[in-house]
């Protein structure tokens, strides 16, 4: 069973979540998300980076907002996302057919970059997102 690490923000973003935590128990992998991790002994930046690196594959789901900006200057997840990059995870990008944010649309730029980028899968709904999740641990 892989631990399937899933990144984006949380605040009006659950509906997504939760499809791809379904999607990633549909495959028989264990989903990693904040909402379950609980009270720890150590800070909330520590402990997703902790997670991101003892995860065999890391998601990352791309919606309109960016999300909590940390004292780096980038979102949580943007950090979630190069951390698990620089560490040579494999990552899955799925990026939801919307109009985004300015530094939003900057991440998606990072994530879609041609030579450094990844390919990713699109969505305009949970149950899509979920399919394309399916289809890429498959």
């Amino acid at each position: 069973m892989r631990k399937v690490f899933i990144s984006s923000i949380v605040n009006d973003f659950e509906e997504y979540r939760q499809a791809a935590k379904r999607a990633v128990e549909i495959m028989g992998d264990k989903p990693i998300m904040s909402e379950d991790f609980g009270a720890r002994p150590y800070s909330p930046g520590k402990t997703c980076v902790t997670e991101v690196e003892t995860s065999d594959v890391y998601i990352v789901i791309l919606g309109e907002k960016y999300g909590f900006v940390t004292p780096e200057g980038i979102s949580v997840t943007q950090a979630e996302y190069r951390g698990a990059k620089g560490l040579g995870k494999p990552i899955l990008a799925f990026i939801k057919k919307c109009e985004m944010e300015a530094k939003q649309g900057r991440f998606r730029q990072e994530v879609e970059e041609y030579q450094e980028g990844l390919f990713r899968g699109t969505f305009s709904s949970p149950e899509e997102l979920k399919e394309e999740i399916i289809k890429s641990l498959r």
